[in-house]
């Protein structure tokens, strides 16, 4: 099919389109007419210009990262996924965890009306998300039923992990 698709583009007699003109945007400027200016010597360099640079970036960041430094944050994670990795126990609770979820779940999904573990223990303390009645009628009653399952599930995926950090636990 392809070798058809190509002789029949190369049969045509029309000539090659010509190619579009770079965007002036793209087109980089003459190199005489970039000003450059390097500072003769190191106490010639504006310093607080380039502090200030800082802090934006760092403001910038923060603002991403909820205030928390990304390498804490890289740290944290990097603690938690290599204690997890080498704690098979752990590892076989979380998976036999978000199984037998997935059964009550999916038995959830076919009789919505039954109550649930979850609408009996109630939403997780101060938590008002899932107050209203209406959460309790489907087709909203599944999506909090999997919402909360899946928070549950991660919540002790990133708790007790052998080994960890008790902060990064808090981070994670």
């Amino acid at each position: 099919m392809a070798e058809t698709v190509l002789k029949l583009v190369s049969d045509t007699n029309a000539p090659a389109p010509a190619p579009l003109p770079a965007p002036a945007s793209a087109v980089p400027a003459p190199a005489h007419e970039i000003p450059l200016q390097l500072p003769a010597a190191c106490g010639d360099v504006d310093h607080e210009g380039l502090r200030l640079f800082d802090r934006r970036v760092g403001a910038a960041i923060a603002e991403m990262t909820g205030g928390l430094s990304p390498a804490a944050l890289a740290l944290a994670y990097t603690d938690w996924a290599l204690h997890l990795a080498s704690a098979p126990g752990k590892r076989t609770e979380l998976a036999l965890k978000a199984m037998f979820g997935a059964r009550e779940f999916a038995a959830h999904m076919l009789n919505p009306a039954a109550p649930t573990a979850f609408e009996a223990e109630g939403p997780v303390t101060g938590d008002e998300r899932f107050r209203n009645p209406g959460w309790s009628r489907w087709p909203y009653s599944i999506w909090r039923e999997g919402f909360l399952r899946t928070q549950q599930w991660w919540h002790e995926a990133t708790c007790n992990v052998p080994g960890m950090a008790p902060h990064h636990a808090d981070v994670v």
